[in-house]
């Protein structure tokens, strides 16, 4: 396992795509953004890249949107508190995370 990464925001979308939240740069970070409506949350490391997506829209009302890398490595995405959408983020690369200051307490 690796350490743990959760990032989180209210938001109310207007648009069925955008950046909700990101940080880092090309080499390594991480990015909550909408596609289509839908919460993505995807994590970039070395020249890996892992998605997950939401199976859940959320244009047009408040909603508590949160994207998770778990110690396992395993990418989840909520919506109001509620798993939306989850997958393997096979590939991360902790050591380039832990370069990029992602994931660290």
């Amino acid at each position: 396992g690796g350490k743990p990464l959760t990032v989180a925001a209210w938001v109310k979308a207007e648009k069925s795509d955008g950046a909700i939240l990101a940080r880092g740069g090309s080499a390594a970070g991480f990015a909550l953004v909408l596609r289509g409506g839908k919460p993505q949350f995807t994590i970039r490391a070395g020249q890996k890249t892992a998605s997950v997506n939401a199976s859940v829209g959320i244009v047009g009302r408040w909603a508590h949107v949160a994207g998770v890398l778990s110690q396992e490595k395993q990418l989840r995405v909520y919506i109001d508190g509620q798993l939306a959408g989850c997958c393997a983020g096979r590939g991360v690369d902790e050591q380039a995370l832990r370069a990029a200051g992602l994931g660290q307490p």
